[in-house]
């Protein structure tokens, strides 16, 4: 039986820069709702959600992790962060699940980068949000600094629900600015409460006319009509709720908690999830509600070495009972799992049903995929996927074991599983297995997890860049291929002529014998020499591309010639056809866009230039400048940590494949003789 209420629930994510405090907020709010006996600590590495050992060594999160409690009769499930853009994925996957973003400040170092990202990501998701202002207990904190900062940068509806009461050691409450403690202004409150307090009222009744020309004649303003006033404000983001408090003392965590409780949306008060229907294309929002069909997105999994896959969803309507079955529309079939959790930290507790607004495991379902929709088979539809950055730094990989190819293949699949930023691909022209991820710290972890959870040790590497070889000019060539060595002989002679091909055209292969100087038979060998040959490459063993090779004439002989004889005879043509038509080295180029703050411009148009880059143009996003460039690949396998290093983490990129292009001569040269020396010593 179904004893919970939607409107009980509250789902809240934690996000914000880097040590900023999320998850050291998470821990104290856990522990004043008495959902743990005792306050986890990250320096101290018994985080009850900085759980897995990487977590616990860098004393960073990693993963997000999810927990839960009840305040004032009020369901609440807390979704901790990681705040390095490293881990990104992390923090998308999870806003899916969120209503509530509760966005840390360091009282200590400000307003972050980071900050600013995530700020714009759940204002453009329309969560209701709130500013955390934490390690108020710090060193030389300037309150009203950071309150004009938090202003200037995200608007004057960010407004203070309470003010501290000292700072660092000092640091001993907090009081309320809605209706102000008449003995406040004895106190040592950091602000002026009276004209908070107007800011804040004027914050809350600026939705509803009414009450803002009450609030305007001076006409006092019912709790009750303030109360419900506010929470329409804070839901509509026209107030940003700030708060102050100290993880460490647990000050001013209650009143977050008791906020959140009493005036932030439930699932069922906000807007609903838009399901694109399966059947008829159209749109249509999804109620919070249990009397709807179920419906629900995955947005995270996680292998875990005791229960196998577990896989993370949000119910947004409907119920879903113990017997766990629904619909993948991804997938097109019907699934059933075995166990449905609550999941606190590392710890899975199993529930019966679920209804819209809570957050669910399911166990040992292997097929289902994050961003997968789940619904009834009657009522299909898809969610909207959900999106995450492109990784652009690759590491290629070999294991120190001999025999491991296969295993380290099926262990990276699980891992980006998990981690939608992970990538893993073979490069076909490399013969190379390739990791993608957001950052060198980022690879880092993942091969990390790779030992610890797989016991594989991998080598890396920077990736082979994937040169190709083609000519400039026509040239042709003759080749008989001519053996006696007792018995059958070899014979095949071979006419080509060669030309250049517009850039991305490939291979044309033309057969222009005529009068049977080579029978019909020995043609396709004649081809299939000559694919080799380009495959293998001539100048330095990169494929050949864009060149139209045409077979001419030749000769065969009764008795000695052969498909073998042929296939060699024509190599060794194109090969000699080749090295005299001009042959040069090909290079992929990338588009680049770096996204910088102004200040940096110079600096990085200059390390673009000096990369080989071809700058297209500039333009502004926001209050951030963007370069558009064209560089060749080569140049920008090291760019991450130098990009960070110039801009001081600020910076961002993508990059995206452009096209090949010849590489001057003197660059080429040294390639060359890279190649052939590392060829050479292979095969020995």
């Amino acid at each position: 039986m179904v004893d919970r209420k939607v409107e009980n629930i509250r789902n809240i994510i934690l996000v914000g820069h880097a040590s900023s405090g999320k998850t050291s907020l998470a821990e104290s709010m856990l522990f004043m709702a008495k959902a743990t006996n005792r306050l986890g600590s990250v320096d101290d590495g018994n985080s009850i959600l900085d759980s897995e050992f990487d977590e616990i060594e860098k004393k960073i999160s990693i993963d997000s992790a999810i927990a839960y409690f009840n305040w004032k009769d009020k369901d609440i499930n807390i979704i901790d962060t990681p705040g390095y853009h490293d881990f990104v994925s992390n923090m998308i996957g999870p806003m899916v699940a969120a209503d509530i973003a509760l966005i840390e400040v360091s009282a200590l170092n400000g307003i972050q980068m980071n900050t600013r990202k995530v700020w714009n990501m759940v204002k453009k998701k329309g969560l209701a949000r709130a500013i955390v202002i934490t390690k108020m207990d710090g060193d030389n904190i300037d309150t009203e600094s950071i309150l004009k900062s938090i202003n200037d940068n995200f608007g004057n509806e960010c407004v203070p629900v309470n003010l501290p009461d000292g700072n660092g050691e000092g640091f001993k409450a907090v009081f309320g600015t809605l209706k102000p403690d008449k003995d406040s202004d004895s106190t040592n409150v950091a602000g002026n409460i009276g004209s908070t307090n107007e800011k804040l009222i004027e914050a809350i009744v600026s939705i509803n006319d009414d009450l803002m020309e009450k609030y305007l004649d001076g006409a006092d303003i019912s709790d009750d009509d303030l109360g419900r006033c506010m929470d329409k404000a804070i839901a509509k983001g026209n107030l940003v709720p700030v708060f102050f408090c100290s993880s460490r003392k647990g000050i001013g965590i209650t009143e977050i908690m008791d906020t959140v409780a009493d005036h932030f949306p439930s699932p069922k008060e906000v807007s609903g999830m838009e399901l694109n229907d399966a059947d008829t294309g159209n749109i249509k929002k999804i109620e919070s509600n249990e009397e709807n069909p179920f419906t629900a997105q995955v947005f995270k999994s996680v292998i875990d070495p005791f229960v196998g896959k577990l896989s993370y969803f949000r119910v947004f309507s409907g119920v879903l009972e113990n017997d766990i079955s629904f619909f993948n529309s991804r997938l097109e079939k019907k699934e059933k799992g075995v166990h449905m959790f609550r999941v606190f930290g590392k710890e899975q507790r199993p529930v019966e049903y679920a209804i819209p607004g809570d957050i669910i495991a399911v166990s040992k379902l292997d097929d289902i995929k994050i961003s997968d929709t789940l619904c009834t088979e009657k009522e299909k539809g898809v969610f909207s996927k959900i999106i995450y950055p492109t990784p652009m730094v690759s590491l290629a990989l070999e294991p120190k074991s001999k025999g491991m190819e296969h295993k380290i293949s099926e262990a990276l699949v699980k891992l980006s599983d998990e981690d939608k930023t992970f990538k893993v691909s073979h490069n076909l022209e490399t013969n190379e297995l390739v990791v993608t991820g957001i950052s060198n710290l980022h690879l880092s972890i993942m091969l990390g997890r790779l030992k610890k959870r797989f016991q594989i040790d991998v080598e890396s590497k920077a990736p082979k860049i994937p040169y190709k070889e083609t000519i400039t000019s026509k040239s042709s060539a003759k080749y008989k291929h001519k053996k006696q060595s007792g018995g059958h002989g070899q014979y095949g002679e071979v006419h080509l002529r060669i030309e250049p091909l517009e850039r991305g055209k490939g291979f044309v292969f033309k057969n222009s014998i005529v009068g049977g100087t080579i029978p019909g038979q020995y043609i396709p060998a004649v081809e299939k020499g000559i694919k080799e040959a380009l495959k293998k490459g001539i100048l330095c063993g990169h494929s050949v591309v864009d060149i139209h090779v045409e077979l001419y004439d030749g000769s065969f002989h009764n008795v000695d010639s052969s498909e073998a004889a042929f296939k060699i005879a024509a190599s060794k043509a194109l090969q000699e056809a080749f090295n005299d038509a001009k042959p040069v080295l090909l290079e992929p180029i990338v588009h680049l866009d770096v996204v910088i703050p102004g200040e940096f411009m110079g600096e990085i148009s200059g390390n673009i230039s000096g990369r080989r880059g071809h700058i297209l143009g500039m333009d502004v996003h926001d209050d951030m400048q963007v370069i558009r460039a064209e560089v060749p690949m080569a140049e920008i396998l090291n760019y991450e940590s130098e990009l960070m290093s110039i801009t001081g983490g600020q910076g961002t990129y993508t990059l995206e494949f452009c096209h090949y292009d010849i590489i001057s001569p003197n660059i080429a040269t040294k390639i060359i003789s890279n190649e052939r020396k590392f060829l050479e010593k292979s095969e020995t």
